[in-house]
C-alpha cells in the first residue's frame, strides 16, 4: 500500500521566496518555455545551479452523510442493542481519530461536517393486511425516523430528522459524545416492523425518492456518501407489479416465510440498487456500504466485496429449508449474539462495488471492528494522487551519506491565524533557525495567516554500506522514509512499499499533511 499522502491544486504562492513560480531554471533553461536553453536563467549566486519554486493548496475534506438501514422486525433486539454500543467507534474513528504513536499527531484529518440518519426495513406489503406488518400500505416508506422507541432510556422526547455535528475547532468532544448517545436512541427502533424487510428498496427510497422531500438536506451533492445495513434476513426487495407476494390467499406461492427465498423472480433485480447507489455520487469512489448481515463468521464471508469472491459457494450461505424447520431457511450463523440467514442479495451488491463494500457477520458479539473497517474505507478516500513537481536534484546529507534530501523549504499558509504548535508544526523563520517567526501573511482573501515550516523527513537508502554506497541520484535504489515531514521521490526511487516512480513526487506523512483550506509553497534552491 502506498504511504499515506494528500490531495492538492494549484494556487497562488507566498510571494517572495525567489521571485519566480512553477520554474525551473538554470543550466537547461525555463522549464515553462517553448525552446528550454534559449531564456537567460536568472540565478541568485547562492543558488550556483537553479531554483524552483511552486505552491498547491490543500483542498478541503468532503463532508460525510451515514445512513443506516436497521431491520426492526420481532428478532432484532439484541442486535439493535450492539449496534448502539458499537456505533460510537465509527464516530471516534471519523470525528477524533487515533494518534500516531511515532508523531503524537492524528492519523488522518478530523472530519468536520457529518450527518447521520436512520431508517428502517419497513416498506410495507402492497397493501395487503399481514399481522406482523402494521402498515401495509408503505411501512415506514424510507423516510429518516428520529423519534426513540418508548421502551428507551436516557433520550430526548424526539431528535432532528438527522444528526448534524459540525466543528471550527476539531474535535469537539461534546458534540461527538452528543452524537453518539442520540444515534443509540434514534438508532434503536424496536421490534414492530414488518417481517418483510426490503432493505435495499429502504434505502434507495430514501436517497432517491424522498432526497427532495421528507429527507431533503441530509444527503449532500458533493459528500462521501455511506450506507450501513444491520439485517437477520436477506434483501426482499419487491419488484413494482409483484406486490402479490404478500397476499396471504396466494397459498399456491407457498409460505408467507419463504417466499422471498422461492421466488426470487418476484424481486427487484439487484442491478437496480447498484446503479441507483452509484449514479448518487459524481464520484462513484465516494461511496462506501458497509453490511452488517447474515453471512458465517469466516473469512470467505467477510471483508471488502472484492475479497469475497467465493462467499457463496460456503456451505452456510447455501439457502435449503431447515431440516429442523420446514417453515424457515437453515440459518447461515448462530452464535450466543444471533442468529441470521443467508444474505445472498447483499453478498452480490458488495461483489459487484468491490473494496468500497464492507461485509461482515451479524453474529459477531461486538460490531466495533466491523464498524471501524467502514471508516477506514472512508478515511482512504482522503488519500488521493501526489504532488508532481518538476526536476529537482537530491543530495546527500552532509552528516550521513546514505540520507538524501532534496535542497528545498516547504512553507505552510495556513487557512486563518491559528497557531503553527497547534497543529504539530514550527514557525516559519525565513532567515534562518535562531531568527525570528515570520509575521503573518496576507493571502489572496485579503485575510492575514500563519505561516509554518513543514519539516523536511528526507529518505534513507536501502541497503547503503561501503564500498558500494550508492548515490542518492542511482535509480533502482530502495528509499525508506526518515521520520515525520514531507518527502521528495525521484523519479526511478523505489519505496519500501515496493512502488517504482515514474515521476518527481512530493508526499507528506502522515500528522504532516497541510491542513484543510492551507496553501503550501515549495522552494529549491542548488
Amino acid at each position: 500500500m502506498r504511504p499515506s499522502i494528500a490531495i492538492f491544486a494549484l494556487s497562488a504562492g507566498i510571494a517572495g521566496c525567489f521571485g519566480t513560480t512553477n520554474k525551473f531554471q538554470g543550466d537547461t533553461g525555463d522549464v515553462g518555455s517553448d525552446d528550454p536553453g534559449t531564456e537567460e536563467a536568472d540565478v541568485p549566486p547562492e543558488c550556483p545551479t537553479g531554483t524552483y519554486e511552486t505552491s498547491f493548496e490543500r483542498t478541503v475534506l468532503p463532508a460525510v452523510d451515514v445512513l443506516v438501514v436497521v431491520d426492526n422486525s420481532m428478532t432484532m433486539a439484541e442486535e439493535q442493542a450492539r449496534l448502539a454500543t458499537s456505533f460510537p467507534s465509527l464516530l471516534q474513528s471519523l470525528l477524533d481519530p487515533a494518534l500516531d504513536p511515532d508523531t503524537g499527531l492524528p492519523v488522518h484529518a478530523h472530519v468536520s461536517d457529518l450527518h447521520v440518519g436512520v431508517v428502517s426495513t419497513d416498506m410495507g406489503t402492497g397493501g395487503y393486511a399481514l399481522e406482523t406488518c402494521p402498515d401495509p400500505v408503505d411501512g415506514d416508506n424510507g423516510e429518516l425516523l428520529h423519534t426513540p422507541d418508548p421502551t428507551a432510556t436516557g433520550c430526548e422526547g424526539t431528535y432532528p430528522t438527522f444528526l448534524t455535528y459540525e466543528c471550527d475547532e476539531c474535535p469537539d468532544t461534546d458534540g461527538i459524545g452528543w452524537m453518539a448517545t442520540a444515534f443509540g436512541c434514534i438508532g434503536t427502533l424496536g421490534t414492530a416492523g414488518c417481517g418483510f424487510e426490503q432493505q435495499l428498496e429502504a434505502a434507495r427510497t430514501a436517497l432517491v425518492d424522498n432526497a427532495d422531500g421528507t429527507n431533503a438536506g441530509f444527503l449532500r451533492p458533493d459528500s462521501i456518501l455511506v450506507v450501513i445495513f444491520i439485517s437477520d434476513e436477506n434483501d426482499c426487495s419487491v419488484a413494482a407489479g409483484s406486490e402479490e407476494i404478500f397476499d396471504p390467499l396466494r397459498t399456491d406461492l407457498g409460505g408467507l416465510n419463504l417466499r422471498c427465498y422461492a421466488h426470487g423472480e418476484m424481486l427487484e433485480p439487484l442491478g437496480t440498487y447498484v446503479e441507483a447507489f452509484g449514479s448518487l455520487r459524481p464520484d462513484p469512489g465516494r461511496l462506501v456500504l458497509g453490511f452488517i448481515v447474515g453471512v458465517p463468521l469466516s473469512p470467505m464471508c467477510e471483508g471488502a466485496g472484492d475479497v469475497i469472491p467465493d462467499c457463496l459457494t460456503h456451505p452456510d450461505m447455501i439457502e435449503q429449508i431447515d431440516p429442523l424447520n420446514p417453515y424457515r431457511l437453515a440459518p447461515s450463523c448462530s452464535s450466543s449474539a444471533s442468529e441470521a440467514f443467508p444474505a445472498v442479495r447483499f453478498v452480490e451488491v458488495a461483489q459487484e462495488i468491490g473494496t468500497s463494500a464492507v461485509v461482515s457477520s451479524i453474529c459477531r458479539a461486538d460490531y466495533s471492528s466491523t464498524l471501524d473497517s467502514i471508516a477506514s474505507r472512508v478515511e482512504a478516500l482522503f488519500e488521493v494522487s501526489p504532488y508532481l513537481v518538476d526536476p529537482v536534484p537530491p543530495a546527500s546529507d552532509p552528516g550521513n551519506p546514505c540520507r538524501c534530501l532534496a535542497p528545498c523549504t516547504a512553507v505552510e499558509m495556513l487557512p486563518d491565524l491559528r497557531s503553527c504548535e497547534s497543529e504539530g508544526k514550527e514557525c516559519y523563520r525565513p532567515e534562518g533557525p535562531w531568527s525570528d517567526c515570520a509575521p503573518p501573511e496576507t493571502g489572496t482573501d485579503g485575510l492575514e495567516h500563519t505561516l509554518c515550516e513543514i519539516p523536511q523527513a528526507g529518505t534513507q537508502m536501502q541497503p547503503c554500506s561501503a564500498p558500494s554506497m550508492p548515490s542518492c541520484s542511482d535509480p533502482g535504489v530502495v528509499h525508506a522514509v526518515d521520520g515525520p515531514g514531507w518527502t521528495f521521490m525521484a523519479r526511478g526511487w523505489i519505496d519500501t512499499a515496493g512502488h517504482d516512480y515514474s515521476t518527481q513526487e512530493i508526499r507528506f506523512s502522515t500528522g504532516m499533511e497541510p491542513e484543510q483550506g492551507s496553501t503550501v509553497t515549495l522552494s529549491c534552491c542548488y
